[in-house]
C-alpha cells in the first residue's frame, strides 16, 4: 500500500512539473510576467513561527516587483490565546516564483519569510477551472483571482492532513471566524466559507489571457457563431479545435465541430439547437483548453409589478392598541412569455422529475404510524456511521426516547442529547425535584437495556441553566469541523412521533442549527444539568 501510494504521488508531481512548465511557456495560454503572492497565514505566539492557511500565486502580465510584502490587515488579528491571523500580499519575478513552486516540493514556503507548510502536501497536474458553469456554481472560483478575460489553469500543492485545530472542539467557530476577516477584505475577494477543503493548500493559478471569445445566438435558434480575437503578442494563429454541442433531457440535442488556424476567427456553426450550449476550444499542438463553457442563451423574459389601488388601506388592530396599515395593490403581470414549446414542455417535467427524486429527505406522517417514524429515524440513525457524533435535541426528551432511538445505532457512535425538565417531568412520573427526575432517567436507562457500547451524555435545561426552546432536531456531527452537518426537523417530540400528523425532514440551514445546539450545550455542561453519562 505503501508503495502504490509513492507512485501514485511521484507520477502527480512529476506531471506537475511538465504542467508548470507548459502553462509558463510564453504564448501557449498568455505572455506572463510576473505574479501576485497572496497568502492568509496564521501566527503561532508560542513558538513564533507563520503557518500556511492558504496561499494563492496568481501569474499575470505585470513586471512590477515589491521587495517587501504589503500586509491587508492593519495588524495581526488574534484568533485564540495561541493563533493570531495575518494577510498579506507582494509581487514577486517568475524566476523567484519558479523557485518558490521548487521550493514548496521540498517543504518550504520562503518567498519572504520562512513560513511552515503541511508536511502532507500532495503536489497535483493541472486542472481547468471554466469562470462560469449554467449547471452549478464553480467553488474554487470563490478562492481564485478573476479573470476577466476567461478561464484558469492552477496547480495545486493540496494537504492532506488538514491537521489545523484539529483535536479543538472550538474548531468550526474559528474557521468561520477566519474566513469571516478573510472575506471582508475586499483587496482579495477570497471566500473560503465556500472552498473549505482548500484550507492549508497553496495554489498556483494560471489565467489564460492568449483568446477572448464571444458566443452568440442566431436568430434561427439552430446557428450558433463564435467570435474571437488574440492577445496583440499573438504573431501567428494556433491550429484550434472548437466544438459544440447543447443539451436538454440529458440528450445530446445539437452538435458541431470545426478546425480553424484562421487569426479572424468569425464562423458560424450549424449546431441544430442554441439550449444548454456547451462549448470546449483547445490549441491541437499543444492539447491545451483555452475556452470551456456552459451557456444559456436569454430568449425571453417577464416580469410583475404591484400598482397601488388609492383605497383606504386595510388596518389590524392588536390588544395592546397598536394598529397597523396595509396598502392596498393591484398584481400585475406586464409580460407573459410562458409559451408552450416542447423545451418548456420538457423542461417543466425535468423540473416535477427533480423535485420528486429530491423529496426522499422527508418523510410525511399521519395518526397511528409511531412505528413508521421510528423505523424511518432509526434508518437515518444506521445510515449515517460515517460521522463524529450524533445529537438529538428536544424539549420532552425521556431516557425511553433515546433507547427507542439512538440505541438502534449499532457502531458505538458518541451521543450528546438535550432536554428541558420542566417540559419532560411532566409527562413522566417526576412530581418533586430535578434530582427526583435525574434519578428516574438513570434508573429507566438501567432497568430498560444493558447499555453496551453505549456512549453518551444525555443533560437538561432546568431553572437559570442555559435557556428554554422548543424545536426537536436529529443531528449528525461530521468527522471534519469545516463539513456542514446533516440535520433533520422532527416536527414533533420523540415520544409521540407517528401518533398524529407531522412531518420529519432535512432542514436546508444546518450549520445554524448545531452552533444553536452547542451554544445551549456549553451552558448545559456541568453537574448541575447531567442527567445521565455513559
Amino acid at each position: 500500500m505503501i508503495e502504490h501510494e509513492n507512485i501514485y504521488r511521484n507520477a502527480k508531481k512529476f506531471r506537475a512539473n511538465k504542467d508548470f512548465q507548459q502553462l509558463l511557456t510564453q504564448g501557449n495560454i498568455a505572455f506572463y510576467s510576473g505574479c501576485e503572492v497572496t497568502q492568509i497565514f496564521l501566527f503561532d505566539q508560542l513558538n513564533r513561527k507563520a503557518i500556511n492557511y492558504f496561499s494563492l500565486f496568481t501569474f499575470d502580465e505585470i513586471e512590477t516587483v515589491e521587495d517587501k510584502p504589503r500586509f491587508l490587515l492593519p495588524k495581526l488579528k488574534r484568533i485564540d490565546s495561541l493563533y493570531s491571523l495575518g494577510v498579506q500580499q507582494q509581487r514577486i519575478s517568475l524566476d523567484t516564483a519558479k523557485q518558490v513552486f521548487a521550493e514548496i516540493q521540498e517543504g518550504r514556503l520562503n518567498y519572504d519569510e520562512n513560513c511552515d507548510v503541511s508536511k502532507n502536501l500532495v503536489l497535483l497536474p493541472k486542472t481547468y477551472v471554466p469562470a462560469l458553469s449554467i449547471n452549478f456554481p464553480v467553488f474554487l472560483n470563490s478562492i481564485l483571482k478573476p479573470n476577466y478575460w476567461g478561464d484558469n489553469y492552477i496547480i495545486e500543492f493540496f494537504d492532506e492532513s488538514k491537521e489545523l485545530f484539529v483535536s479543538d472542539e472550538n474548531a468550526r467557530s474559528k474557521f468561520d471566524h477566519i474566513n469571516t476577516i478573510v472575506k471582508s477584505i475586499p483587496a482579495i475577494k477570497i471566500d473560503l466559507s465556500t472552498a473549505h477543503d482548500r484550507i492549508g493548500n497553496i495554489i498556483f493559478q494560471f489565467p489564460i489571457t492568449i483568446l477572448k471569445t464571444k458566443i452568440s445566438s442566431e436568430k434561427d435558434s439552430v446557428n450558433l457563431r463564435i467570435q474571437a480575437r488574440y492577445h496583440p503578442k499573438v504573431s501567428k494563429a494556433k491550429n484550434l479545435h472548437i466544438e459544440m454541442f447543447t443539451t436538454y433531457d440529458n440528450i445530446i440535442s445539437g452538435f458541431n465541430a470545426i478546425d480553424t488556424d484562421s487569426k479572424e476567427i468569425n464562423n458560424v456553426l450549424e449546431v441544430g439547437d442554441d439550449n444548454n450550449l456547451n462549448i470546449i476550444l483547445s490549441e491541437k499542438e499543444t492539447g491545451l483548453i483555452l475556452r470551456n463553457s456552459k451557456i444559456i442563451f436569454c430568449k425571453s423574459a417577464s416580469f410583475c409589478g404591484h400598482i397601488g389601488t388609492g383605497m383606504e388601506p386595510r388596518t389590524i388592530r392588536f390588544k395592546d392598541g397598536k394598529e397597523e396599515k396595509i396598502e392596498l395593490s393591484y398584481l400585475h403581470r406586464f409580460v407573459d412569455t410562458r409559451e408552450n414549446n416542447y423545451y418548456n414542455i420538457i423542461s417543466r417535467r425535468n423540473q416535477n422529475n427533480e423535485i420528486l427524486l429530491k423529496s426522499g429527505d422527508y418523510k410525511l406522517l399521519k395518526s397511528d404510524q409511531r412505528e413508521d417514524a421510528l423505523e424511518y429515524i432509526r434508518k437515518k440513525i444506521r445510515s449515517h456511521s460515517n460521522v463524529a457524533e450524533i445529537c438529538l435535541w428536544d424539549p420532552y426528551l425521556t431516557a425511553k426516547d433515546i433507547i427507542e432511538t439512538l440505541y438502534f445505532e449499532d457502531t458505538g457512535m458518541p451521543f450528546r442529547c438535550i432536554t428541558s425538565y420542566q417540559k419532560s417531568k411532566k409527562i413522566t412520573e417526576t412530581k418533586n425535584d430535578f434530582d427526583s427526575f435525574r434519578k428516574e432517567q438513570k434508573l429507566y436507562f438501567m432497568n430498560n437495556s444493558n447499555n453496551l457500547g453505549v456512549k453518551m451524555k444525555f443533560l437538561a435545561q432546568h431553572d437559570n441553566y442555559g435557556w428554554k426552546f422548543h424545536d426537536r432536531f436529529l443531528i449528525f456531527v461530521p468527522q471534519a469541523s469545516t463539513d456542514l452537518p446533516i440535520v433533520y426537523s422532527l416536527g414533533t417530540s420523540v415520544n409521540i412521533i407517528g401518533k398524529n400528523h407531522h412531518i420529519i425532514q432535512k432542514v436546508t440551514n444546518p450549520k445554524e442549527i448545531l452552533e444553536n445546539f452547542e451554544e445551549l450545550w456549553k451552558s448545559l455542561d456541568n453537574e448541575n444539568c447531567i442527567v445521565a453519562e455513559f
